[in-house]
């Protein structure tokens, strides 16, 4: 029986990609690369930070964290403000808690600010834990995903993962849990999702009548 959700963050709770994508441009700048074309960083917008900011800024893995202490200090100043919520997400989650689901996020945002942005959207106080990646050192969705596992007691076979990216559904994959696509995000369209079978929601409302 399920009685977990594990939530990602970027493009299923939240609609950072807009502060996200600013942040990669200011950063860009700074390292020599005003010329970033807009695939690649939006190719960004999931999975592990430090790899995406060193392939996007084609640099090497020395200047990694460097990089990332500029696109931190522009996400403090402005990047931060420019996240928004997608509608109706608050009511869908408070349908599912309803039918007794335990809930968690797991995401690639740094810890603090993957706080900040669930306080800031009115979402945090539905949500048993949320984990989120560190500034210090590297850390694997999958490893997130453990610890939500952990925080609620429960096993991967009690769990669903709600995800819109492949570095999600990779992560439910390692740890042996069942995956819920959405198509409303960054990475996933209808059409991916029914050519491979993914049970997959358009929007926040089609999450509580799936699960």
């Amino acid at each position: 029986m399920k009685r977990l959700l594990i939530f990602d963050m970027d493009g299923v709770l939240s609609d950072s990609s807009e502060g996200i994508l600013y942040c990669y441009r200011k950063t860009g700048e700074e390292f020599g690369r005003a010329d970033i074309p807009e695939g690649l960083l939006r190719s960004g917008l999931g999975g592990p930070f430090a790899e995406n900011i060193m392939r996007i800024l084609d640099i090497p893995p020395e200047r990694t964290m460097d990089a990332v202490k500029v696109y931190v200090s522009h996400y403090i100043e402005k990047g931060f403000d420019m996240c928004s919520g997608f509608p109706g997400t608050r009511e869908a989650l408070e349908a599912l808690r309803a039918k007794g689901y335990v809930m968690c996020v797991a995401t690639m945002m740094a810890e603090e600010f993957a706080l900040r942005t669930m306080e800031r959207l009115g979402l945090r106080d539905l949500f048993l834990s949320i984990r989120g990646a560190s500034l210090k050192e590297p850390v694997q969705k999958r490893e997130l995903v453990g610890r939500c596992l952990s925080d609620a007691g429960a096993t991967a076979d009690e769990a669903v993962m709600i995800g819109d990216t492949e570095d999600d559904l990779e992560a439910a994959k390692a740890v042996g849990m069942d995956f819920v696509a959405v198509t409303y995000g960054y990475g996933f369209t209808d059409e991916s999702c029914e050519r491979r079978g993914l049970r997959h929601a358009r929007d926040p409302k089609g999450l509580s009548e799936i699960l």
